[in-house]
């Protein structure tokens, strides 16, 4: 027996290590794509989106988990609201003309319901049981 005989041999099989390689690509895919999919693309529009439904929930206008009525906080609604006006002033001129009018009807319609007098008193009026979340004084 040779000195090389006594040594162990390795043999590397390049398929089999082509075919690990290509299953773990496959599998990173597939767990990218399905992330992608749980989720809407970033846009300007969606954000947008986000923040006005937060300020209508902040409101006490839309339902929480389960359908539940949620406690206004007007304070938040405000702030908000007021975040969208940052970013309807920060984007001046930067936002295609479409992007400017939704921002722009979307605060709109949020300071109309903000003021509305009769969502004012809804939100004025707190829950049984429940004092006012708001910090605001109603005028």
């Amino acid at each position: 027996m040779t000195h090389s005989d006594s040594e162990p041999k390795i043999i590397v099989d390049d398929d089999w290590k082509s075919r690990v390689e290509q299953e773990r690509r496959q599998a990173e895919a597939a767990a990218g794509n399905s992330e992608a999919e749980s989720y809407p693309e970033a846009s300007f529009e969606l954000l947008v989106t986000t923040f006005s439904m937060q300020a209508m929930a902040a409101m006490g206008l839309m339902g929480g988990p389960g359908g539940a009525a949620q406690p206004p906080d007007l304070g938040m609604a405000r702030h908000l609201i007021d975040l969208l006006g940052v970013i309807e002033a920060k984007t001046k001129g930067n936002l295609t003309a479409d992007e400017a009018a939704m921002l722009e009807q979307m605060l709109h319609q949020l300071r109309m319901l903000y003021l509305d007098p009769e969502v004012r008193r809804q939100l004025s009026q707190p829950a049984p049981g429940r004092k006012s979340a708001s910090k605001i004084e109603l005028p």
